[in-house]
């Protein structure tokens, strides 16, 4: 359900190079055993910071939730992760929940007005979504 012309399937690029600017969406899977470089944390850091968007998604247990938090630590260090309750516009921008969904997700983003990051999170089979703010 998207406007947008999307590329179906995959498509590996180099995140530090120039072709992430030309992705307004991108999606990191198996996020919770993701490493970043330096230079991957700053292109991601510009990415997001010029209006990009990150859906990372695929975390199972706490240890690789933990370890996706440090990775994002080097993208934006001085911000701390919060929970994001259904007044978010995420929540009511295609569908109109009136509660959180039953799916095994947790949801992030910095910041709340301007969604940069969304991420998924197995936690006991429920949703409860988290914000990023600056």
């Amino acid at each position: 359900m998207t406007s947008l012309k999307v590329r179906p399937g995959l498509n590996f690029i180099d995140i530090t190079t120039k072709d992430l600017a030309g992705y307004p969406f991108v999606y990191l899977s198996a996020a919770g055993q993701a490493v970043f470089t330096e230079d991957e944390a700053a292109a991601l850091r510009a990415y997001l910071l010029n209006g990009g968007f990150l859906m990372a998604d695929d975390f199972w247990g706490d240890d690789e939730w933990e370890h996706f938090v440090g990775q994002v630590k080097l993208i934006f260090p001085n911000r701390a992760i919060e929970p994001m309750d259904l007044k978010h516009p995420i929540f009511h921008t295609v569908y109109d929940f009136k509660k959180q969904p039953q799916i095994p997700s947790v949801g992030t983003s910095f910041p709340a007005e301007d969604l940069m990051i969304f991420v998924t999170v197995t936690s006991n089979g429920t949703m409860t979504p988290l914000l990023r703010h600056l």
